[in-house]
């Protein structure tokens, strides 16, 4: 089942991502999974602060000649997660349990994880190690927090509004008290998804 919609920032596409997988993307988008989880009824998204720019991104990256978007999506998030996130055995669940927005820019697929409240912290140690590992070439990591965000605080800091972080998430990233800005294109993306459906992450 397709749904579209048009803005004034262009068309944005809803589907189920099993059924657009043969979609032959552009190698210039950027494909992404943003695992969302609900706790006490909130819907909340994990997404990341970036290392170089300091703004909310998703974890995600280019479409590796070879790869579809999924596969892409996977391995993006991997490593930007620095495995805190790892699907790659979770291909077909994804592909049949997921939903897929799309535009000129961004592949985005919604992925429902169970809630487990220490992910962050994850993340925290991991990206440690991984500056500490002198077994290793020196590495790139693209983002230096991983965090959640509510569904109702990501619309409002799509809108450009100052969004406090959870004091709980605020101890472990330590540094910020609110959300940084979002990054351009991923809020372009999420605006039109958002004024388009009354979720991103369903076909309603």
């Amino acid at each position: 089942m397709q749904q579209d919609r048009k803005f004034e920032g262009g068309l944005i596409s809803k589907k189920l991502t099993r059924e657009i997988l043969g979609t032959k993307f552009s190698k210039s988008k950027r494909s992404s999974i943003i695992p969302f989880f609900y706790k006490n009824g909130i819907k909340y998204y994990f997404l990341a602060i970036s290392a170089e720019y300091d703004q909310v991104n998703d974890m995600g990256g280019r479409i590796d000649p070879g790869e579809d978007f999924l596969e892409s999506a996977i391995r993006e998030l991997n490593e930007e997660s620095v495995c805190v996130f790892d699907y790659k055995d979770n291909y077909n669940y994804i592909a049949d349990n997921s939903i897929t927005i799309y535009d000129d820019n961004n592949i985005i697929t919604f992925v429902n994880i169970s809630y487990k409240s220490d992910l962050c912290e994850d993340f925290e140690k991991n990206y440690k190690l991984a500056l500490k590992d002198v077994n290793t070439d020196p590495v790139y990591l693209e983002n230096r927090h991983m965090i959640y965000i509510s569904e109702e605080d990501l619309k409002d800091l799509c809108k450009n509004e100052k969004v406090k972080i959870p004091k709980k998430l605020s101890k472990i990233i330590g540094e910020f008290k609110y959300y940084p800005n979002i990054y351009l294109d991923l809020k372009n993306t999420l605006i039109k998804g958002f004024r388009g459906w009354e979720s991103l992450d369903t076909l309603h």
